[in-house]
């Protein structure tokens, strides 16, 4: 006697992309199982102020990375990162 299972899953995506200038956002999310994962980003580019921004989510929680920056002189930044 041979015993065959197969595994079903359910899977949902979904996808945003905008761009804007010099600003891009992505926003994705992933449902597997009732189980949702995320993914959001907003990346803006440039000399004066780029800044970059990703959170995603899954059941383990969140977590986020932002590097942000101005230029307030010709060798000279301020900004923040975590």
């Amino acid at each position: 006697m041979t015993l065959t299972i197969y595994h079903s899953y359910l899977i949902f995506f979904s996808l945003k992309r905008e761009k804007d200038g010099q600003l891009r956002k992505t926003d994705a999310a992933l449902t597997l199982d009732n189980t949702k994962y995320t993914l959001k980003s907003e990346i803006q580019s440039g000399n004066i102020s780029p800044m970059i921004h990703i959170i995603s989510t899954s059941p383990a929680g969140k977590t986020e990375l932002l590097s942000k920056f101005n230029k307030i002189g010709e060798h000279e930044y301020t900004g923040n990162f975590h």
